[in-house]
């Protein structure tokens, strides 16, 4: 067997199962950059579910309307309802792919962690 066959094989093994725990560690290193690099109105709260690829890219003006009866939202302290509301364009507010580029050193470091500490 050829010298230093074990102990490839145990950094080997490591990087094989690192992917997720990896991956995990620099998703929520990303969200809690990019948390703190999001403009919000004053008194507003952004919560980026489905709709943060619009802050990250941007959008277009465009009119949304009610798939059933009528949209309901808040605005301000109020409840509206309206059968179409018409979306002013947004302009892009890249955070999301900044802080996942700010946090990019740091997965080669955590892969290098784990293949020095396997051997």
């Amino acid at each position: 067997m050829p010298r230093g066959h074990v102990e490839l094989l145990a950094r080997l093994s490591a990087l094989q199962r690192a992917p997720a725990a990896v991956a995990r560690r620099w998703a929520d290193e990303t969200l809690r950059r990019a948390e703190s690099r999001v403009r919000v109105r004053s008194g507003a709260q952004v919560v980026a579910g489905g709709g943060a690829r619009y802050l990250e890219k941007g959008a277009q003006a465009h009119t949304i309307r009610a798939k059933g009866k009528t949209l309901r939202f808040t605005a301000g302290s109020r409840t509206v309802f309206s059968r179409k509301v018409d979306q002013p364009r947004v302009s892009s507010q890249p955070f999301l792919s900044v802080a996942a580029r700010e946090t990019l050193p740091q997965l080669g470091q955590e892969i290098t962690r784990l293949w020095d500490g396997a051997a």
